[in-house]
């Protein structure tokens, strides 16, 4: 998306987005997925306009209050969008604030947990892949394995690892 207005956003569920809906995701592999980025052409707005466009969030899934179940299921490897400067060099080192960077490099949730028995949720990143990021928001797992807790609301559940590398 290539804008100097706010109006324009970088898109969520870089591999699935869940709108409303009730789905059950059972023994699949969600990985290698990006959510979009917002482009500027020249500056990022001051932070804090929540006009403004945003990058996009949910890397590997987007879930807006949709009831679902992951069971058995990876999610790893995926990256929520950020903001960018196409005028920029790329050796430039942009600082990108909250209010412009997406959210959620593995899951993204609004208005309802994560629920993941028997999972793996790893490896996941915000800000083209500089910041673990596995979930956004609040989750509910069980027996299921979670990299970071960053930014994550977790309910204790049963059996889980939590902040533990799962080695792939």
């Amino acid at each position: 998306i290539y804008t100097d207005s706010p109006v324009a956003n970088g898109g969520s569920g870089g591999g699935l987005a869940i709108n409303d809906s009730f789905i059950k995701i059972v023994d699949c592999v969600i990985s290698g997925n990006k959510s979009g980025n917002a482009v500027f052409k020249t500056t990022i707005p001051p932070g804090g306009d929540y006009a403004l466009p945003k990058g996009g969030s949910g890397g590997g899934i987007y879930i807006n209050q949709s009831t679902h179940q992951f069971i058995n299921s990876t999610i790893a490897n995926n990256s929520a969008g950020t903001a960018v400067i196409v005028a920029a060099s790329e050796k430039e080192n942009l600082i990108v604030s909250d209010s412009v960077r997406g959210q959620g490099g593995g899951l993204f949730t609004v208005n309802v947990p994560a629920n993941a028995t028997n999972s793996i949720i790893a490896g996941n990143y915000i800000l083209d892949y500089s910041i673990f990021n596995d979930i956004e928001g609040p989750c509910l797992l069980n027996y299921s394995l979670l990299s970071t807790d960053t930014l994550t609301l977790l309910t204790p559940g049963e059996g889980n690892l939590v902040n533990y590398d799962p080695g792939f």
